[in-house]
């Protein structure tokens, strides 16, 4: 597994090769998709409604909160995870190997997402504040 980043005052662009999604979480508020491996480990947690734009062209809305929407998300399992946006204003982008791609948003009442590296990833963390904003810290 690696990964780079390539950072800009309004983004971070991560690529990763040999990062798969392993696990598959859903709890009462938060949909949690996790990359493990004997080296490194990523979590992505989402909060808040976000778009699934699946390889066909079909899109969703998935609402966390909404069991019933979150089984599109099913197909993510054993995926290749390629790349990872977090924008400035608060926006996260993540891609798949597919063509896959899940689009968050910043909300204004709720925390929107956050990422979590591990292992060879320790230090990389996002987290997206009510109503938008940098979720990393100050460079």
């Amino acid at each position: 597994m690696s990964a780079t980043l390539d950072d800009s005052p309004e983004q971070h662009l991560w690529k990763f090769s040999e990062h798969r999604i392993t696990q598959l979480c859903i709890d009462p508020s938060a949909c949690r998709l996790q990359t493990w491996s004997l080296n490194a480990s990523l979590e992505i947690r989402i909060g808040v409604p976000f778009q699934l734009a699946l390889a066909d062209g079909s899109s969703r809305d998935i609402d966390p909160e909404a069991h019933e929407q979150v089984a599109p998300l099913l197909t993510l399992m054993g995926r290749e995870l390629l790349q990872l946006t977090v924008t400035r204003a608060g926006s996260l982008d993540v891609r798949f190997s597919d063509g896959t791609t899940l689009a968050v948003d910043s909300h204004p009442r709720y925390e929107a997402f956050e990422v979590i590296g591990a292992g060879a990833l320790e230090g990389m963390q996002y987290h997206a504040s009510r109503g938008g904003g940098s979720p990393w810290r100050n460079l």
